[in-house]
């Protein structure tokens, strides 16, 4: 028993024994290890100084590395420009051109020249659009100008761009006075509001400029120096109603009618009888080109003026301006800077027929409309509307025509009715103040469209939408009775 147990001990119990058989085994292996350890490191070490000096620093790469999205944008380039009011002062008389004015044959008036003058200003709050590749696109990028009339885009790519000016919002000051796009133009008239640019890497493309001219604006103001006068008072009109010949009243050919309009005096200045309603721009309807007050009117009182009109021999849709004078011989009128004219208008005709169809048929050929002188064409097939005087196309435009579930009426039919703005109602939709309405049969019309921009893709309930100024444009130049030839 004895013998057992001092055994266990010396096996289990003695560090000393344990720590002498370990160094034994490992003192002969370490050294060699390590001298192996070290051989290897020196020979990688020489291997990497030899590469290094075959082989040149500044040798490409063999594998291209993959593009990363900093490295192949390359997003340093930019297109600004202005956005600015193309002034004109309006005429009729082709012989009576102004500074800043050309001649427009079609429109038969003077427009604005498309050159940006001294004087001309920006025009702020306008939307400008950006879109990939050529005109019309856009969905990139949105920026409203500034106070200036000025905007930009920056960060861009080189490539193909479309710049676009959304007219929405100058479409509610061309609800009073109509307007155009006058640079850049197209095919040498006015404009469409947009123009493809092609920009380069790190380029900065400036001067992508627009110009608009509100039709029937005032005189332009010179910049000739005036004698300084300390206002003691202010002039300014709000119009109340339509006392006579609301807008759109039809009335037979050389009819006689008195137009009546309420104003209210929010001015400072009291309206003296040396004050005095004229005749600005339009069509004057036989009127004499001023009329004076017949009493005063005090700040905060109303006034009713009178004029004595009459309607033209030819059946059509037409508009006068009228403003205020005051004795110093300035205009002035209604809206936020008492700037805008007030107007009559009318529609010579006799009683609408809203259901008149000239032919379900249509005609192919311009030769054989070229007898109507003013007619329009609308290629459903090609989303086009085409402008015709007899067998010559004046003016073309993209145009949204109905959906298959609500397409647009196909035949001849003539326009019935003419309304600068209406609202539309329907199912799934209302809409206020509609600019430029003329329907040519029952509820299909011709109408500006503010609420999209995609033009030449079928979007309507059966009408023909068209860019708000493109609108404009054809309301002045159709009447109530033209033809519309409407085909596949």
């Amino acid at each position: 028993m004895g013998k057992v147990t001092k055994m266990r001990e010396n096996r289990t119990t003695s560090p000393t024994i344990r720590v002498k058989t370990q160094g034994s085994v490992g003192s002969s292996r370490r050294p060699r290890r390590l001298r192996w350890f070290a051989l290897v490191m020196v020979v990688l070490l020489w291997s990497a100084l030899a590469v290094a000096w075959i082989i040149p620093g500044d040798l490409e790469p063999l594998v291209e590395p993959q593009p990363t999205t900093n490295s192949r944008k390359l997003a340093n380039s930019s297109i600004g420009g202005i956005v600015w009011h193309d002034l004109c002062e309006s005429s009729i008389e082709e012989g009576a051109l102004r500074h800043g004015c050309v001649w427009e044959t079609s429109r038969g008036m003077s427009l604005a020249n498309g050159m940006r003058e001294v004087g001309e200003p920006g025009i702020e709050g306008v939307e400008v659009s950006l879109g990939i590749g050529q005109c019309p696109s856009l969905g990139l990028a949105t920026v409203s100008t500034g106070v200036d009339g000025s905007y930009s885009f920056s960060g861009l790519e080189a490539g193909e761009y479309c710049v676009w000016v959304n007219s929405s919002v100058l479409q509610k000051l061309a609800k009073v006075m109509p307007g155009v796009w006058t640079y850049p133009k197209s095919d040498g008239e006015v404009g469409e509001g947009w123009t493809t640019i092609n920009l380069g890497i790190a380029e900065d493309k400036g001067g992508v400029n627009f110009g608009w001219d509100y039709l029937n604006k005032p005189v332009v103001e010179t910049d000739e120096p005036e004698a300084e006068s300390i206002p003691t008072c202010t002039d300014r009109a709000t119009f109340v109603q339509d006392v006579t010949i609301p807008d759109g009243t039809y009335l037979a050919p050389e009819k006689s009618f008195e137009k009546v309009w309420r104003l209210k005096n929010t001015g400072t200045c009291t309206w003296t009888r040396d004050y005095s309603l004229v005749f600005e721009s339009g069509d004057a309807l036989g009127a004499q080109e001023s009329a004076s007050f017949l009493k005063d009117v005090s700040p905060g009182d109303t006034i009713d003026l009178a004029i004595d009109l009459l309607a033209p021999q030819t059946r059509g849709s037409y508009k006068g301006f009228w403003m205020l004078r005051n004795p110093n011989q300035d205009l002035f009128g209604i809206g936020e800077n008492a700037d805008r004219p007030f107007w009559v208008k009318i529609v010579v005709d006799l009683k609408p027929d809203r259901n008149y169809v000239e032919s379900w048929s249509y005609s192919l050929d311009p030769n054989e409309l070229a007898d109507e002188g003013r007619w329009i064409d609308v290629d459903v097939g090609q989303q086009r509307l085409t402008a015709y005087e007899g067998s010559t196309p004046v003016m073309t435009f993209w145009v949204s025509t109905g959906t298959a579930a609500h397409p647009t009426v196909l035949g001849q039919f003539r326009i019935w009715i003419k309304l600068e703005a209406t609202d539309m109602s329907g199912p799934g939709y209302h809409l206020e103040d509609v600019p430029y309405t003329m329907y040519f049969y029952q509820g299909y019309g011709l109408h500006g469209a503010y609420w999209h921009n995609n033009f030449g893709t079928p979007m309507s309930h059966g009408c023909v939408n068209l860019e708000t100024s493109n609108a404009a444009w054809l309301f002045d130049f159709a009447s109530v009775g033209t033809l519309v030839n409407v085909h596949p």
